[in-house]
């Protein structure tokens, strides 16, 4: 009997086969015998599919009866006995041809793959075996037919043009589940007298790839790798038309959606100790284009009252590479708060092992870095459990296990890649894009599932595992971690922004529990606490990320310097020896001063200090841990301040002969202030009525200091040299009109003290490490480097306010970009006057000021548009010639190279 009657048995005909055909295929023709071969994968099939479901005994039994089927039709069809294990699966529908059907055929280039190379995967060659079915694997790779890949439809495969006079049978597979046939072309006359298998994939870009890598892996002859690019266009229209009619048959609008993992939610949910309970669930959903899914309504479980409702979504496609970005896009269509990706990924990064949960930090498409952060991430600042969850710095789209060579990981690894995978750096990407072009802010957070170690070969250890032995027990818990890690994202953030302030002033409270709520200001999570305005107490507030419930708040203690006994005299005994003092200052005699011991007693019954507390309280709990002054802020300037082994602070001298008797080695008198920061030096250096003429004469009265490390840490431990923080006056006026801290040198913009806390911090030595300060004496900075703080300043504060107010981050960018534009154009005009310019090259520089606030040249006294008149071609000698062309971000790079 022929192989064609076998066919007309099976219901495996696509198309009409001419008589001729059927004498091509028949027993003992080539394509025949090759057909009878290729369809015993059938068996493996089910094999794989069935395994630790399906006894083994069942599984060798239909083999038997498959291949004996093959070879003698009129014995019994194993695949239509309702005992069979694949009883249902085959044959499936027949499809007819269209006669028509849009095709626009793009060629897929792969990348070379060599056979036999070192390869990150243990045994690749079963990993081909296990996608392509054993059979068909070694018939391509002993050169018995070539191959081809095509992404598209079936309908479009057979009414493609280019395939008039071919005749195409199907091979049985159980992966046509998954969207994925095998034909046989049976067409007469082919190239070398070798028959044509095609592989037909959804028309999915890394599909494609992926099945044409895994043919150049086996060392077959690929013919062809294509796309339909009508049908990749449908199918992106049809999953996003699929998302919307699913919407309309759900009970209510969730807040979030959930791909992958959905099997685990409600095991999540129900677990001991979980942070949200499952309230309600609907019945699972389908829409006929594909789409299902269930909602969730969560309560917490902490304050039942609050509940959010999440989608567990999925489709009946399979979602590989960019089908699972076209998913998302028809999710974000629904304008959720945030989305959320559970998946497998390879590990790349050393340290991870097989079913550990990997929460990346950044994404990686092959075109570039996805703008978009994790939202997990924020989980290694609430402490969670290292041995729970592991952080790794980037996740990198891959298109193929297939192309992961040993080369081709090692590159990943050079690149601090922590995991890959084939969808869900799309993901990101799609609502990273979304955001951008609505300006909406869909959060995106993402987990992994380690399923294997590419990298084990590069790393020189033996493999354990890869994607050919799975432990079900051990994956299904570290999924179960995945969705677990979402959830504890979920904790206190729903509605954060709602109860936030509230929350945080209660835990501030139970801090400082001698302060009264009324007395506890805070917006955002930024604020102050007067804590007793009678003697000038206060707290500065601060929340690094006000959105994150995990983000701690700290109140940190203000202008606590001058509470020390050498340097402070209470208002009391000043107003009761003011004439006293008034008289002593006009006779040049000694101003009388109050008893040190009495100032130490009364700031003890005060509460006062000079190194108080800074509190950092966490809001979700009231918890609240207590740092000593003097230790946090030497850790900042340990960490942030310091030039090799020194630590560079700055004076702004107001009055003049500073300079010059730092330079003689004499310590002037009424010195009492030093900060970290130049900028904080230039708000008083600035009051100088020729500030501008000695900045370009490097005589300006910005003075630096470098102490040895050693010697600035011994002096603090000491208690010689005392630090502390503070603000403007201004600032402080504008905080009691507005609620904010704005800097009226500024026009009123956000007020950015050094950068990272928004406020200053400054050193105020005592009299034994005072005397001492003539040696660590530098001189005084230059244009340049007063340019590289303020960008320093912009930059890094900047950054703060982006975190702290996303909102607001295009008002943000364009005062960034305004102000860096501004501190290069005061910077190149400062230049021109030091160098001599003529008047042409003066006014040129001058009209090249952008409107705005001074940032350098923000001064008192003079105009720099002025000055540069005036100096235009005078020749000015004292220095050298400053840098030409150094712009706003070499500014922020050289910063950056000098810390």
């Amino acid at each position: 009997m022929t192989l064609y009657r076998v066919l007309l048995t099976l219901s495996l005909l696509t198309v009409s086969l001419a008589a001729s055909g059927a004498e091509v295929i028949s027993t003992g023709s080539p394509y025949g015998r090759l057909y009878r071969e290729i369809a015993t994968d059938l068996a493996h099939d089910v094999e794989e599919m069935g395994a630790g479901k399906t006894e083994a005994a069942r599984l060798k039994a239909f083999e038997a009866e498959w291949r004996k089927f093959l070879l003698n039709p009129a014995a019994p069809d194993p695949t239509r006995d309702p005992a069979s294990p694949a009883h249902g699966a085959w044959p499936p529908k027949p499809v007819v041809a269209a006669s028509v059907a849009p095709t626009r055929i793009r060629q897929v280039s792969i990348a070379p793959v060599t056979s036999g190379a070192p390869h990150s995967l243990v045994e690749p060659r079963k990993y081909v075996e296990q996608r392509f079915g054993p059979s068909l694997a070694k018939a391509l790779s002993e050169g018995k037919a070539r191959l081809e890949i095509y992404g598209g439809t079936t309908r479009s495969l057979l009414a493609d043009p280019a395939r008039k006079g071919q005749q195409l049978v199907r091979i049985p597979s159980l992966y046509e589940s998954w969207g994925i046939e095998k034909f046989l072309d049976v067409a007469p006359g082919q190239a070398d007298g070798k028959p044509r298998v095609i592989i037909r994939v959804p028309p999915i870009e890394e599909y494609v790839y992926h099945y044409g890598s895994m043919g150049r892996l086996l060392g077959a002859d690929v013919e062809r790798v294509a796309i339909n690019e009508a049908d990749r266009a449908g199918l992106r229209d049809t999953m996003r038309r699929s998302v919307r009619e699913l919407y309309a048959r759900l009970p209510a609008k969730p807040d979030y959606v959930a791909l992958g993992y959905a099997s685990q939610w409600e095991k999540a949910l129900q677990a001991d100790g979980a942070r949200w309970k499952l309230q309600s669930a609907s019945e699972l959903i389908r829409d006929e284009g594909g789409a299902w899914g269930k909602v969730l309504t969560l309560s917490n479980a902490r304050d039942p009252k609050r509940t959010v409702r999440v989608l567990t979504l999925g489709h009946d496609k399979t979602l590989w590479g960019e089908a699972a970005r076209f998913l998302t896009e028809g999710v974000l269509e629904q304008e959720p708060k945030g989305i959320f990706f559970t998946g497998s990924a390879g590990g790349i990064s050393e340290g991870l092992c097989v079913y550990d949960v990997s929460i990346p930090c950044k994404f990686a498409t092959p075109n570039r870095l996805v703008p978009i952060e994790n939202r997990l991430e924020k989980l290694k600042s609430a402490a969670a459990d290292p041995s729970r969850l592991r952080f790794t710095p980037l996740h990198v789209a891959s298109r193929t296990p297939a192309e992961q060579t040993n080369a081709y990981i090692g590159r990943l690894l050079s690149g601090r890649v922590g995991t890959i995978d084939v969808e869900q750096s799309l993901i990101a990407d799609a609502v990273a894009e979304h955001n951008r072009v609505t300006g909406r802010d869909v959060t995106f957070g993402a987990a992994n599932v380690v399923t294997d170690k590419p990298s084990a070969a590069v790393l020189g250890g033996a493999a354990t595992h890869d994607l050919t032995r799975v432990d079900l027990a051990k994956k299904g818990q570290a999924q179960l971690t995945a969705v677990e890690s979402i959830l504890e994202s979920l904790d206190d953030a729903e509605d954060w922004a709602a109860v936030a302030d509230a929350k945080r002033k209660a835990a501030i409270h139970s801090a400082l529990p001698s302060v009264s709520l009324e007395r506890i200001r805070l917006q955002n999570g930024q604020g102050k606490v007067d804590a007793d305005p009678k003697n000038k107490l206060s707290y500065y507030l601060f929340t690094a990320d006000p959105s994150s419930p995990s983000s701690r708040t700290l109140a940190i203690p203000m202008a606590t310097s001058r509470f020390d006994a050498e340097n402070y005299q209470t208002d009391e005994w000043w107003d009761a020896h003011k004439l006293e003092i008034e008289k002593a200052r006009r006779e040049g005699t000694p101003v009388p001063r109050q008893d040190r011991e009495e100032v130490r007693r009364w700031l003890r019954q005060n509460g006062l200090s000079v190194n108080p507390d800074v509190v950092s309280v966490d809001p979700r709990t009231g918890a609240a841990t207590k740092k000593e002054l003097r230790e946090f802020l030497l850790d900042e300037f340990l960490e942030r301040f310091t030039e090799g082994d020194s630590v560079v602070l700055y004076r702004g001298a107001e009055k003049a002969g500073e300079l010059d008797a730092w330079k003689s080695g004499t310590i002037p008198r009424g010195v009492r202030y030093w900060t970290p920061d130049a900028n904080y030096a230039w708000r008083y250096a600035r009051k100088s009525e020729t500030f501008l003429e000695e900045l370009v004469e490097d005589r300006a009265p910005l003075l630096k200091f470098k102490v040895p490390r050693q010697e600035f840490i011994d002096g603090v431990q000491r208690g010689h040299i005392v630090l502390g923080t503070e603000l403007t006056k201004n600032a402080h006026q504008s905080f009691e009109k507005s609620g904010k801290f704005q800097d009226h040198l500024a026009n009123g913009a956000d007020y950015l003290g050094e950068g990272k806390y928004g406020l200053e911090i400054e050193v105020r030595p005592r009299r034994p490490s005072r005397m001492q300060f003539n040696r660590y004496f530098v001189g005084a900075i230059s244009v340049d480097e007063l340019a590289q703080a303020r960008a320093r300043q912009i930059e890094s504060g900047t950054a703060r306010l982006l975190r702290q107010e996303p909102a607001r981050a295009a008002e943000l960018e364009a005062l960034k970009a305004s102000r860096f534009a501004m501190v290069e154009a005061e910077r190149k005009l400062l230049s021109l006057i030091r160098t001599r310019a003529n008047a042409e090259e003066i006014e040129a520089a001058i009209r090249a000021l952008p409107d705005g606030t001074a940032e350098i040249a923000n001064v008192d006294w003079a105009d720099l548009s002025s000055l540069a008149r005036k100096r235009a071609g005078e020749g000015i000698t004292r220095g050298p010639a400053m840098a030409p062309g150094l712009s706003a971000p070499d500014c922020v790079e050289g910063y950056r190279t000098l810390r």
